[in-house]
């Protein structure tokens, strides 16, 4: 179910249609959002910019994006801020896969593993079990990181926002969101953290309602301002912090997300691009593309219900999603191992 009658793909081709783009003229990335603000206002900034990318033919990037060939065909961009019509008849051939990614941009793609999350889906689905025990075996998240965890998402089910607000606060210092000193990530004080989840009661409580089966576009909306609204870090980008909040308020549908381990995983390192738009089409796609994949898959669902059901045995396995997260943390560390 899209916002409006039509997907933002083929809004994108109306625009095009109405502002009389043709060969030759240029669009601005300014003029595709001040058309979409005048015509379609819930259509959100960030998911234009991103269809941008996704329809121009000569970005390397639209690969993250998921460009559908021919579908997504429309656009060549000149640069970071203009872009013009495709001209098959003239234009290189459209980026559909790595192979077309000139050789210059080719192996930044590969690193980044951007267009391969199938690959990390089959990963973790032929070792289900083995990555489970081992994670377990590891027992090294333990103490104020599980304790805090598990409170946290305690007082979400609860109407104390007071006492949610403070056991995630202290859940994310335990998970290191927060170091001591000049240097490493902080986070802001807590009332402003307070403040932006507080603000955001009656968006938490729609998304609460997602079937993870069939997420819809407009699911994805109401996703997408509680990850621009929450205000966690005060330094830094705010995919990790942010995240891993929406996770304990949301634990059917986030996971929290991990430098050392989630983009470890699935891009090859643990370099984030910041601003908010580009970090909320990051996470999108991990959860689309990696951890709902797995979330839907029959082995996955029988274990996983086994798993949860044992929690005294298995403490760290919360929900389906932070099942996978456990699953990644094993992944790494067995991939580390093996390479030592």
């Amino acid at each position: 179910m899209t916002i409006y009658e039509k997907p933002v793909h083929e809004l994108m081709r109306d625009m095009v249609s109405d502002i009389e783009l043709t060969p030759g003229k240029v669009i601005s990335k300014k003029d595709a959002i001040d058309w979409f603000k005048n015509k379609y206002p819930l259509i959100n900034t960030g998911t234009v910019e991103c269809h941008l990318v996704r329809m121009s033919v000569n970005a390397p990037s639209r690969l993250h994006y998921n460009a559908v060939p021919r579908q997504d065909d429309l656009l060549y961009k000149i640069d970071g801020q203009n872009f013009r019509l495709y001209e098959p008849s003239s234009d290189p051939h459209p980026i559909w896969s790595e192979r077309h990614v000139p050789k210059d941009g080719a192996r930044k793609t590969r690193k980044r593993r951007q267009n391969n999350y199938q690959a990390r889906v089959d990963g973790i689905l032929e070792k289900l079990e083995e990555f489970h025990t081992f994670f377990y075996e590891l027992d090294v998240f333990t103490g104020p990181s599980l304790f805090f965890h598990r409170k946290a998402l305690g007082a979400a089910n609860s109407d104390d926002l007071e006492l949610f607000h403070e056991r995630i606060y202290a859940t994310l210092v335990s998970w290191g969101m927060h170091r001591m000193g000049k240097k490493g990530a902080k986070m802001a004080d807590v009332e402003p953290v307070s403040a932006s989840v507080g603000a955001l009661q009656d968006e938490i409580k729609v998304a609460g309602n997602i079937d993870f089966q069939d997420v819809r576009e407009s699911d994805w909306y109401v996703l997408e301002k509680i990850f621009k609204n929450i205000r966690v870090m005060a330094t830094g980008s705010s995919l990790v912090g942010n995240s891993k909040v929406m996770a304990h308020l949301l634990p059917h549908i986030v996971p929290p997300i991990d430098r050392a381990y989630t983009l470890t995983y699935l891009q090859g390192h643990t370099n984030i691009q910041n601003g908010l738009d580009y970090e909320w089409c990051l996470m999108k796609k991990i959860i689309s593309d990696f951890f709902l994949p797995i979330a839907k898959n029959d082995a996955f669902v029988r274990l996983s219900a086994d798993w949860i059901k044992e929690q005294d045995k298995y403490p760290w396995d919360t929900s389906p999603l932070k099942i996978i997260d456990n699953l990644v943390i094993a992944a790494v560390r067995l991939e580390a191992k093996s390479a030592v």
